[in-house]
């Protein structure tokens, strides 16, 4: 734990020495810069940062991104005095220009969307609860980790990803709770496919060829009807069909064993997924099952899941103020004390 006498603006300077931070807060009691996030981002400049405060309220409307930025909020759970995440009830839509623009820590009731080929794009430490889609636009270089996809779309194939024309994304640590559609080269690592819907079967919706999958959990659903993808060190449980089709490649796969999560039933049907628990217990086939001997599902790897999804940049859990009378044109000396980001 470290003391810093730093601004917040400072401290929140994480990408470009040059770029401009922009605070959005519609909580009267919390002021910011500005109360809505479409109103910030018309006001930004390609390679500015948007800080989204925590609030009681949500934020709504569609924001239409059109530029490079960095869009941070909270965490989908944070782990603070004030546990409150910046709650989105619109669709964030990637334009034409937003290549490269980073998603962190967003709390979305809706989904996330792009409306041109966008490229190089960076969601991290997100509860989406509809799906992310390219919407037939030749995307690609997309990183997507340490999420959860909730997938509402109704009871009939809740889609996670609708990625038609798009390709060479990487997914990992990350809890999916609804199918695919088209998803094509791609690698899944450290996922959690999960049953979400009564009538959501198979994790797949469309042609999904020439992906990888690799130390993946799929619980409750299936991997049926799909042919030339690469299975290596995944667990399939909890269907009638445990399998996996014989025209894929597969290798070292644990067919109709249970992942004895801590706290995950079997039969979960549109629950808040970020409330159970993925860990295994120690007499888990999950454990040490990867590629490398590393676990299977969101807490291996590199970089395992969180519980809170906070942003990767300093966070604040505590403020001191050193002087509490301050003259007239005087300055008031905080002291915050901060700490790396959860998984950090």
């Amino acid at each position: 734990m470290k003391k810093l006498c730093l601004s917040l603006l400072a401290l929140l300077s994480i990408t470009y020495a040059s770029a401009t931070i922009l605070t959005i807060s519609n909580e009267p009691s919390q002021p910011a810069q500005y109360t809505d996030i479409t109103t910030a981002v018309a006001a930004a400049s390609a390679g500015d940062t948007l800080y989204i405060h925590p609030s009681s309220l949500s934020y709504g409307g569609n924001i239409q991104v059109d530029k490079q930025l960095v869009i941070i909020g909270t965490g989908r759970a944070p782990q603070k005095d004030r546990p409150q995440a910046a709650v989105l009830t619109g669709t964030l839509i990637l334009n034409a220009g937003s290549d490269g623009s980073q998603i962190l820590g967003i709390f979305s009731n809706s989904s996330l969307t792009s409306n041109a080929p966008v490229n190089n794009i960076l969601v991290q430490g997100c509860f989406i609860r509809g799906l992310i889609s390219t919407n037939s636009t030749n995307s690609s270089g997309w990183i997507i980790k340490d999420c959860i996809l909730r997938a509402d779309q109704g009871t009939v194939n809740p889609y996670a990803f609708f990625m038609t024309n798009s390709s060479n994304f990487l997914i990992e640590n990350c809890v999916i709770g609804g199918s695919m559609r088209n998803f094509t080269n791609s690698t899944f690592r450290h996922n959690i496919f999960i049953k979400n819907s009564s009538v959501f079967g198979s994790i797949f919706s469309g042609s999904c060829g020439g992906n990888l999958f690799e130390n993946n959990i799929f619980y409750g659903v299936n991997v049926q009807n799909q042919g030339g993808n690469t299975y290596n060190n995944n667990l399939h449980f909890g269907t009638s069909n445990d399998t996996i089709p014989a025209n894929n490649i597969t290798n070292n796969n644990i067919i109709g064993q249970n992942p004895e999560f801590v706290d995950a039933p079997l039969t979960v049907v549109n629950i808040e997924f970020r409330t159970h628990d993925f860990r295994f217990l120690a007499t888990s086939p999950a454990v040490g099952a990867g590629v490398n001997g590393v676990d299977l599902g969101i807490t291996g790897g590199n970089s395992p899941a969180t519980k809170s999804g906070e942003p990767y940049i300093p966070q604040i859990r505590s403020m001191i103020l050193d002087n509490t009378i301050v003259p007239a044109g005087g300055n008031i000396q905080v002291q915050l004390i901060s700490t790396k980001a959860e998984g950090q």
